[in-house]
């Protein structure tokens, strides 16, 4: 069976499952612990946009050194008298809410109580950091105090928090809004994609955080049996859900007395103000750079410290919010000296900004009372980062452009009204239908949008069929030549398949491309997933059918081989494979599932073609095609021709061809263009003639197309200059290690 991934809004939130336990010590006050040993790896030089990754000219103690000691002394009454005034706050406007009533002031009321409880969290914020005053013990009991009252679990959130801050701006171990890797994020479906970036979606992320954590991460703050904690921090964590289930029988008891309308607006709807606020904020700090060029880097392995996670933090101006917030937005030394109080955070920035220099970001100051700048960087954030490679040691954020939303509702194509054009895969008519079949639930793919007369997609996995108006006009004829759809010849079910980067779409491209020029109507579509439902969603095996065609690479277990008429597959020496991984930054390393899913597609297949045949003898192979297919009349050398030629899309993947931007190497392109004006010279050459081979994979090339051959095949097999450069000498080595029989059957050297 397939394995199931989560989808929908499952996908958004926070996933349970096993991982590595990485246990931090306490770094209450990190700063003194980490002054040595700053070294960093050599790498290259970073500029423009992505400069501030470079390592910086100063040390943590020489930012630490230029802070007055001052800063760091705690004044216990005067932390005492924030809390105290925002505890007023909070009861002054809870009392005059209440006692007005009015349905006009309980919007203000919500947000401005949503304020104050955020104020009320960074009062407890500091009591983790163990900045609120000099006794533990004191700091323990104002912060669960502060934190129940708002639903947070104070230890549980503390000692978490305090991982946060031990790894700050590191891609795996940090516990904050961590970016998503790439393996992870492709295992999520759109709607959970756009659960964890679509905004508003992610403003309210927060207590589902706390009760399952971040994506890849498990553990519950509410659990002292969870991972998060050690055994010793277990009974603490006890201690803060017992403030907690005293704080909800105090709700309780007041929603008894004042009725539940009331509690929802006096606490519930304030509550989840203060959780936008909350997840704004501390998403701000690290996403979103006021400058739109800039990046903000995250690390990983010795290109990762404390010192320059830290100093990827970010401060924000949030106008008039800026005291009532207790100076949050002054982020960057806090992040680098929690101990330091909220008080003094803005004094001892101002120290370190002329040792910082540039990589100090000053804050886009605030337009006025309200901090409506922030909006375009919390947008344009949520638009653009998405995910970061999953290898690397310093990445930055990429873009899912698939991840689109159209407002426009597409149309529902007609059901079939018999003896017209013929069905598509999903039961509907083509004879006066768009340029494209749906499939059967009569709804198109999410990321499918109009272009004029035709669909464009922006998703990387749709697999509705498309057929340009052009073509299916000339299907038309071709059907009304044959004497209509009921006199078709047997459909053939065609699926051509080989992992990613081993030549799947040349293959894909080539049998489309003879059936049209057979003028044999087709229906082609990329599958993610191939299945018995997939292939009678499209019409497999239905009388008068149009010839089926499939492109896959995973294989499946959820589909009768028996059902395909012909199987084809392709093959290429792996370290070609992994090169080209490398230029596409999509793997590192080639799972192990790649080779085994070739092997169950070469057991099923009748062709297996290697990549460098595809280079060397390209006709021969669509002779050999043709015939298996018995596509007779078709001259091999216009569809050669033709694919050698087909566009490179510039923006997305074309639906038609399944060729993306990035698709082909420059190699492959560069002799795709020799190839096409060889050909080109050819046509007063014996133009037109056919080249079918009869069947027997072994015509004769002539000279013309010898030449062709070889500037297809140059500099190409078996491995290139270019794949060497990408491959390591070790990787190589690593790849003959692990799957020998691989290039043992296929004897690349």
């Amino acid at each position: 069976m397939l394995k199931q991934t989560p989808t929908g809004l499952r996908a958004a939130l926070p996933i349970r499952r096993a991982r590595t336990v990485v246990r931090v010590a306490n770094i209450a006050a990190p700063a003194e612990e980490l002054m040595g040993g700053q070294s960093v790896v050599t790498q290259p030089k970073f500029e423009g946009g992505r400069r501030l990754a470079n390592p910086p000219p100063f040390s943590l103690q020489d930012l630490r050194d230029a802070i007055p000691q001052a800063c760091f002394e705690k004044d216990t009454f005067r932390s005492a008298a924030y809390l105290a005034l925002d505890v007023g706050i909070v009861a002054a406007l809870a009392i005059g809410a209440y006692t007005i009533s009015s349905p006009l002031v309980w919007p203000l009321y919500w947000f401005a109580q949503g304020t104050m409880f955020w104020a009320l969290f960074v009062v407890g914020h500091d009591c983790g950091h163990q900045s609120f005053s000099n006794n533990k013990t004191l700091n323990d009991f104002v912060g669960n105090i502060a934190h129940s009252t708002i639903m947070v679990p104070y230890h549980g959130w503390r000692i978490s928090h305090r991982t946060h801050h031990a790894n700050h701006g590191n891609v795996e171990n940090d516990e904050s809004w961590h970016p998503t890797t790439a393996e992870n994020y492709s295992k999520m479906d759109k709607w959970g994609k756009l659960g964890r970036v679509l905004f508003p979606f992610p403003l309210f992320a927060y207590p589902f955080y706390l009760f399952n954590r971040s994506p890849g991460k498990q553990g519950s703050h509410f659990d002292p049996k969870s991972d998060l904690f050690t055994e010793n921090e277990g009974p603490l964590v006890e201690t803060s859900n017992k403030f907690q289930c005293a704080w909800l029988g105090f709700l309780a008891g007041c929603t008894v007395a004042l009725g539940p309308m009331a509690m929802l607006n006096l606490y519930v709807l304030p509550y989840w103000f203060f959780v936008m606020w909350l997840d704004v904020v501390t998403y701000l700090h690290h996403h979103g750079p006021s400058d739109p060029e800039e990046e903000v880097p995250w690390y990983r392995n010795e290109e990762w410290s404390y010192f320059r996670g830290g100093l990827s933090t970010i401060d924000r101006d949030y106008g008039i919010f800026n005291k009532i917030h207790h100076d949050i937005g002054t982020h960057v030394v806090h992040h680098l000296f929690p101990q330091i109080p909220h008080y003094n955070l803005e004094k001892a920035t101002e120290a370190v900004k002329p040792v910082m220099g540039e990589f100090y970001r000053e804050p886009e100051p605030s337009p006025g009372l309200f901090p409506t700048h922030l909006f375009e960087p919390l947008r344009r954030s949520f638009a653009r980062d998405h995910f970061v490679d999953d290898h690397g040691d310093i990445v930055f954020y990429k873009k899912d452009e698939s991840l689109k939303l159209y407002a426009r509702k597409v149309q529902e194509l007609e059901e079939p009204r018999g003896g017209g054009g013929g069905a598509c895969g999903g039961g509907h008519d083509m004879e006066d239908g768009p340029a494209f079949c749906v499939p059967a639930d009569g709804v198109h793919c999410a990321g499918c949008k109009w272009d004029g007369a035709r669909r464009v997609c922006f998703r990387n996995d749709c697999d509705a069929l498309f057929t340009p108006p052009e073509l299916r006009a000339a299907q038309r004829e071709w059907e009304a030549a044959q004497g209509g759809a009921g006199q078709r010849v047997p459909q053939q079910v065609v699926v051509c398949a080989g992992p990613e980067r081993s030549g799947s779409t040349w293959l894909y491209n080539a049998v489309r491309l003879l059936f049209q020029h057979a003028r044999q109507p087709l229906d082609a579509y990329w599958l993610k997933d191939l299945t018995d439902a997939a292939l009678d969603a499209r019409g497999a095996g239905k009388p008068g059918a149009h010839h089926l065609l499939i492109k896959a690479h995973a294989w499946s277990e959820e589909w009768d081989v028996s059902r395909a008429t012909h199987v084809f597959v392709t093959h290429r020496d792996l370290r070609q494979v992994l090169a080209s991984f490398r230029r596409m930054t999509w793997e590192y390393e080639l799972p192990e599932s790649y080779v085994a899913d070739h092997w169950r597609w070469k057991e099923a297949a009748e062709l297996d073609i290697g990549f460098e045949d595809i280079i060397a003898r390209p006709e021969a192979i669509l002779g050999d095609l043709a015939a298996r297919l018995d596509l007779q009349g078709v001259d091999t050398a216009a569809v050669l021709k033709e694919v050698s030629s087909l566009p490179v899309p510039q923006d997305w993947v074309d639906p038609v061809t399944q060729i993306w931007p990035n698709h082909i190497s420059p190699q492959m392109l560069e002799a795709r263009r020799r190839a096409a004006e060889l050909a080109s010279s050819s046509n007063g050459d014996g133009a037109g003639q056919e080249h079918n081979n009869g069947g027997n994979g072994s015509s004769t090339v002539p000279e013309k197309q010898q030449s062709l051959d070889a500037a297809m095949g140059e500099g190409v097999a078996p491995v290139t200059p270019s794949a060497r450069a990408a491959l390591d000498a070790a990787a190589a080595e690593a790849l003959l290690t692990r799957f020998p029989d691989f290039f043992g059957t296929y004897g690349y050297a």
